[in-house]
C-alpha cells in the first residue's frame, strides 16, 4: 500500500482544526489575524518536513534510489559503479628510421582531446610481404600474411608486382588487420603477380586519453597531430588511429546504468548458475554496454558460435565506442572480469569460455520522401534510431519492418516540437535479417534523406 502524503491544503486544516480544538475562542481563518499566520506558518514547516520524508521514501528502495544512495546498494550487491575512463588504442606514427618516440609524448585530435603514449616506441620499416593483390576498377587490395601496423591515411610504397601500376607509393585504406586498399590507374592484371612487399617507416604505440569520457574515443584511420611538433623532429607530426580505434572512454556510470546492475545482481540466486551472473560480469568493465549469453545445444559443434552444455559464449557491444564492435582487448579483458567474478558453472574450464564480438549486419537507411525534411529532423531520426538500435535489438534477431518503421513515426524535433508528418524508405525494405553471431547496427553515416 503505497504512502498518502498530505498536500499543504491538508496540513493547514489540520493545524487550524487543532487550533480550534484547543483554543475554542480563536479563528485561524481571520486574514490578517496573528493565528492564521501561526497555522499557515505551521503548516509550511510540516510540509517541508514531509518532502524529506518522501526524499528519504525514495531513496529507500534500489528502483528509485539515486547518486550517493545508489552507491549504498551498490555496496550492498559487491558491485562498485564503473568509473569513467579515457580511451586507449594503437597509433601508428611515421617518420625516419631509428626516430624514437617517447612516452609521455602528447598528441591532439581534431576535437581538441589528447592523448599521450604509453611507451617508448621507435620508427621502423616492416619491410612485409604481400601475399596477393586483386582489383576491382581502380581500387587494389592488398592481402598479407601476418597483421599489419597500418592505419587509414598512411602512405606506403608497394613494389615488386609485375604489373607497374601496382607499384607506387601511395595513401592507403585499412580493411582489417591483414589488408588494405590503394587506388591505382590503368586496368592492370588481377590477381597481380610477382614477390610483392610494401615498405612503410612507422611507429606503432599505445596511447592513453588524458581526459575521460566517450568523447575520447576515436575511428580508425582518426589524425592526431603531434602538440608541440619541435618535441620529435623526425616525425610527421601526423599520427594515425589503427583500425580497433580508440576506445574505452567513458563517463562515470549513469544511475540509470548502475541501477540495471544492481538490479539484475538481486535478482541472481546466489549458489546457481545463471546467464544473468555471465551478463552482470560483463558488464563489469567500464565501457560495455550490452552482454548476450548464447544458449548452449545439447550435440553442439562446441565454441563460440555452437557452444555445448558446459560452455559458455558471451558477445559484448560497446555502445559508446567510435566503434560499437569491441576489439581483441577489450573481448580479454571481459573474459578475465567473468573468471575472476567466478560467474560460470563449476564444471566450465576457463578454456570453455568464449567472449566474442558480434559481426554487424547494417542496412542504408534512404528516405524516398520526409516531411517536414529539416536539419533538425534529420538529426532527431538518426538519434531516434540510433537509440532504437541500441535499446531493442537483440543478438541473432531480425528487426521486423513495423518495429523500425514505428521508431521513425514517433521522432519529434526537439529543437521545434514537430512530429513527422510523414515519410517513405526506398530501404530497407522488409525485415533486417541477422544470422548466427549477428546482430543489426544503426551507422547513422549512410542515413540519406531527400535533397
Amino acid at each position: 500500500m503505497p504512502i498518502e502524503h498530505p498536500s499543504f491544503d491538508d496540513f493547514v486544516e489540520l493545524v487550524r482544526a487543532e487550533l480550534r480544538r484547543q483554543i475554542p475562542t480563536i479563528d485561524p481563518t481571520v486574514f490578517g489575524s496573528w493565528s492564521r499566520g501561526f497555522t499557515d506558518g505551521v503548516a509550511a514547516a510540516a510540509s517541508a518536513l514531509d518532502l524529506v520524508v518522501r526524499d528519504v521514501e525514495t531513496q529507500l528502495f534500489p528502483q528509485t534510489a539515486q547518486g550517493e544512495f545508489l552507491n549504498i546498494w551498490g555496496d550492498y550487491e559487491g558491485l562498485p559503479r564503473n568509473a569513467a575512463a579515457g580511451a586507449i588504442g594503437l597509433i601508428s606514427i611515421p617518420g625516419v628510421l631509428g626516430t624514437v618516440v617517447s612516452a609521455g609524448t602528447i598528441f591532439t585530435s581534431a576535437t581538441g582531446f589528447e592523448y599521450a603514449t604509453s611507451e617508448i616506441s621507435t620508427v621502423t620499416d616492416p619491410d612485409q610481404g604481400i601475399t596477393g593483390i586483386t582489383r576491382v576498377g581502380t581500387t587494389a587490395t592488398a592481402t598479407v600474411a601476418e597483421g599489419h601496423a597500418l592505419a587509414t591515411g598512411m602512405e606506403v610504397t608497394v613494389s615488386g608486382a609485375d604489373q607497374a601500376e601496382y607499384n607506387i607509393t601511395t595513401t592507403v585504406s585499412v580493411l582489417s588487420s591483414l589488408t588494405f586498399s590503394y587506388e591505382v590507374s590503368g586496368s592492370p592484371t588481377t590477381p597481380a603477380t610477382g614477390t610483392i612487399g610494401y615498405n612503410a617507416a612507422f611507429a606503432v604505440v599505445d596511447v592513453a586519453a588524458i581526459l575521460t569520457g566517450a568523447q575520447t574515443n576515436a575511428d580508425a584511420g582518426a589524425l592526431l597531430t603531434l602538440t608541440t611538433p619541435s618535441e620529435i623532429t623526425d616525425i610527421d607530426g601526423d599520427a594515425y588511429v589503427q583500425i580497433d580505434g580508440l576506445s574505452g572512454g567513458s563517463s562515470i556510470e549513469s544511475d540509470e546504468d548502475y541501477r540495471a546492475r544492481i538490479l539484475l545482481s538481486r535478482s541472481i540466486i546466489e549458489g546457481v548458475f545463471t546467464e544473468d551472473q555471465v551478463i552482470l560480469a560483463a558488464l563489469s568493465l567500464s565501457g560495455n554496454t550490452r552482454a548476450f549469453v548464447k544458449r548452449p545445444t545439447v550435440g553442439g559443434a562446441g565454441g563460440a558460435e555452437d557452444p555445448y552444455p558446459g560452455q559458455v559464449a558471451v558477445y559484448i557491444m560497446r555502445d559508446d565506442d567510435a566503434n560499437p564492435i569491441p576489439p581483441t582487448t577489450v573481448l580479454d579483458a571481459t573474459k578475465e572480469l567473468i573468471v575472476a567474478d567466478g560467474a560460470m558453472p563449476a564444471h566450465t574450464a576457463e578454456a570453455d569460455i568464449f567472449v566474442e564480438a558480434p559481426d554487424p549486419v547494417s542496412e542504408v537507411f534512404d528516405f524516398n520522401s520526409l516531411e517536414p525534411n529539416t536539419t533538425t529532423m534529420q538529426e532527431a531520426i538518426r538519434a531516434q534510431l540510433t537509440a532504437f538500435f541500441q535499446d531493442s535489438v537483440q543478438f541473432e534477431t531480425n528487426v521486423t519492418e513495423n518495429a523500425y518503421i514505428s521508431a521513425i513515426q514517433t521522432t519529434q524535433d526537439t529543437q521545434t516540437g514537430d512530429f513527422i508528418e510523414s515519410f517513405a524508405l526506398t530501404t530497407p525494405s522488409g525485415p533486417i535479417v541477422v544470422t548466427d553471431g549477428e546482430i543489426a547496427v544503426y551507422d547513422d553515416t549512410t542515413t540519406v534523406f531527400p535533397t
